[in-house]
């Protein structure tokens, strides 16, 4: 079995990975078009971020980076839509 901290490993399968980042890295991806997931994105991203900080075999930093971009989209298409309708 090839070692999980192989980077062509890590590549292909989440081995090692926050799963607070794998999460946060499809919302980030589908938050800013379904932009109601745009807050949980950040959220989730920001979960992913402290797991990865406090356990330093963890990895997924890149799809934390996903969850933070694609949820702050969403999440300023929310506050604008939000705005837009109540106005």
């Amino acid at each position: 079995m090839t070692d999980p901290s192989d980077v062509a490993w890590r590549l292909l399968l989440p081995a090692g990975r926050s799963g607070w980042a794998i999460v946060a890295g499809y919302l980030g991806i589908v938050g800013w078009l379904l932009f109601p997931l745009g807050p949980f994105a950040v959220i989730t991203a920001e979960l992913g971020r402290r797991e990865i900080r406090q356990n330093p075999r963890r990895h997924g930093m890149g799809r934390v980076v996903v969850g933070y971009v694609g949820g702050a989209i969403g999440t300023t298409l929310l506050v604008w839509v939000v705005f837009d309708l109540s106005s």
